[in-house]
């Protein structure tokens, strides 16, 4: 099917069997044969992304969203609930979950119009209070194949607590000037308490908590009476987000290897900060790594192009440099546990990545900087 993707609209209301009475407003976006409301599906399977919204914010407020993402094979669906002055984090991330097994059972009823058209995997994403929920329902349904927080605030129950128990590869990202849910009490200890193998923290230089979104009154009003304003508009700053989100759904969602180096290019820029464990990236088979962190130390970093590992006592290990698309530029067997150096000086500078293969096939990943 040729892309992109006309963008249909339904609303529909779902029941919860496990919650009597839970009556659930979807606003469901996805790919059609034409653009317009209640339109037929295009033909093809498409992952579904469920998003869950910010504190007292609308479902309309995300249309970049669906816009950036349905023409390029994705259903987004929007739960409507929760949207009151005191709102049940929990429930929302309850939502979230229904909603994506309603549709996921939907691809085998005959005579349904998803019949045939949803995929097997399949995003849990929010923003502000829906990031905090999208913890929740991963952490409550790992059906879900990954996460996508955005500015994703803490809630009750803890979406910090909830990340301990989440495994499945999760993409955070921050404004650097947020000062609704700033880094250190919000995403920064979501990342850190995160038990995956592959997670990334992305920092928007400049960017706020509001302008992940559409222009919001309260989230905009509430945004105002605090500090740093942001030092980017939010064309910029949604630019930048469409520019993670799209390789990170299409190397776990679609399974789109040539992704990996996409999201590991992107992680290169300058209007951004990044912490991340794992490396997208596929063997040559073509099938998904993910990496298993393990704690040594690169110094210095960035560098001159002397580089120092300490393997904190692992031996018999393989070491890849590989350079901003994951292409290998250098490699090395290093059977003693010591500390290891080594010469760089001849390469260009940039951006590169350090692998480290331990002797069970354990992968580990650091950014080095060569300047």
């Amino acid at each position: 099917m040729a892309q992109p993707f006309p963008i249909g609209h339904r609303q529909l209301s779902l029941t919860d069997p496990a919650r009597p009475g839970r009556n659930i407003g979807v606003e469901l976006y996805y790919p059609a044969t034409i653009s317009g409301d209640n339109v037929p599906v295009a033909s093809g399977q498409f992952p579904v992304v469920v998003f869950g919204h910010g504190f007292l914010m609308v479902w309309s407020s995300y249309q970049p969203y669906w816009e950036n993402l349905v023409p390029e094979g994705y259903i987004l669906a929007f739960p409507t609930t929760e949207g009151t002055f005191s709102p049940s984090h929990a429930a929302l991330g309850a939502d979230l979950s229904r909603i994506r097994a309603w549709l996921a059972s939907e691809n085998s009823v005959a005579g349904s119009i998803w019949e045939n058209h949803i995929a097997q995997t399949s995003a849990v994403m929010g923003h502000s209070m829906g990031g905090g929920a999208s913890f929740l329902a991963l952490a409550g349904d790992t059906a879900f194949t990954t996460l996508i927080g955005i500015a994703a605030a803490e809630t009750n129950p803890s979406a910090i607590l909830a990340a301990t128990n989440i495994t499945k590869p999760v993409l955070i990202l921050a404004g650097g000037n947020d000062c609704v849910t700033p880094i250190p009490q919000h995403q920064q200890p979501m990342y850190d308490t995160l038990n995956s193998v592959s997670k990334s923290l992305i920092t928007v230089t400049g960017g706020s908590h509001c302008q992940f979104a559409t222009s919001d009154f309260f989230c905009n009003t509430g945004e105002s009476t605090c500090q740093p304003a942001p030092a980017i508009t939010p064309a910029v700053q949604q630019t930048i987000t469409f520019q993670g989100i799209l390789p990170w759904l299409n190397f776990y969602l679609k399974g789109d290897c040539t992704a990996g180096p996409v999201f590991q290019q992107y992680l290169t820029a300058t209007s951004i900060s990044v912490q991340q464990e794992g490396f997208l990236n596929c063997n040559a088979a073509g099938d998904m790594e993910t990496a298993e962190s393990k704690f040594f130390i690169v110094y210095p970093n960035p560098s001159d192009g002397r580089i120092t590992i300490d393997l904190q006592g692992e031996s018999e290990v393989s070491i890849d440099l590989l350079d901003a698309m994951g292409r290998q530029s250098a490699s090395w067997k290093v059977s003693s546990s010591e500390v290891w150096h080594q010469d760089l000086r001849f390469l260009p500078v940039g951006i590169y990545w350090i692998q480290i293969t331990d002797k069970y096939g354990r992968r580990m990943f650091c950014k080095w900087n060569l300047i």
